[in-house]
């Protein structure tokens, strides 16, 4: 939670804290409960498995690699910055659970993904989901989910400006 109220503020952690707020009555709506427990993970291994997926396997490996992560973390609270997590995702795939080691010891894919989180900070990306809608000076950007109201008076002021 520490790490949540040095980012978001403590009114933010304490309105996502409570019955019916606006994360838990998203994912009720898509069939997602998410996991209180969980805590804020370093990623690098989870985007780098992506990347094998998106190289090396289908279109729906990679898009089924990401909902077992996603589940996995949202729901279970699993920790997925542990080796045996990732090489139990990709058992869960049927992918090569030797090749997947050989990468999770490598550092492959590793500087492209540093690469690429550089360059969003640089942009202003602070967290996912991120929104930027326009361009150059005139850009609207946010994080997070947003309700649709708030996202429609951002689209106004885009339009009117």
């Amino acid at each position: 939670m520490e790490h949540l109220k040095s980012k978001y503020g403590e009114a933010a952690v304490a309105r996502y804290g409570v019955p019916g707020n606006p994360l838990d009555v998203a994912g009720a709506k898509v069939g997602v409960t998410f996991n209180p427990a969980r805590r804020v993970i370093n990623t690098l291994d989870c985007h780098r498995l992506m990347e094998y997926c998106k190289n090396t396997q289908s279109p729906a490996v990679a898009e089924a690699c990401m909902s077992i992560m996603f589940r996995r973390y949202f729901q279970e609270a699993r920790d997925l910055n542990n080796r045996e997590e990732l090489l139990e995702v990709a058992l869960e795939l049927e992918l090569d659970s030797t090749a997947v080691g050989s990468l999770l010891d490598s550092d492959e894919y590793k500087e492209m993904i540093v690469a690429k989180d550089n360059k969003a900070k640089n942009g202003g990306v602070s967290g996912v989901p991120f929104f930027i809608i326009g361009e150059g000076a005139k850009a609207v950007k946010f994080s997070g989910a947003q309700e649709p109201d708030v996202i429609a008076e951002l689209l106004e002021n885009l339009s009117s400006s």
